[in-house]
């Protein structure tokens, strides 16, 4: 699996992310979260 993570991600570029299939990784307080939609479908690289 892979994923893309950033402080700032730009809207086009979290969903292009998604689409391919990685996970989205964003900032949430003082940790992360993995930010994907109901139907997200990880691929497999």
């Amino acid at each position: 699996y892979g994923a893309v993570a950033g402080i700032k991600v730009d809207e086009k570029a979290d969903q292009y992310a998604l689409e391919q299939g990685l996970f989205l990784i964003r900032p949430a307080g003082d940790s992360v979260a993995i930010d994907m939609k109901e139907d997200f479908q990880a691929k497999v690289w």
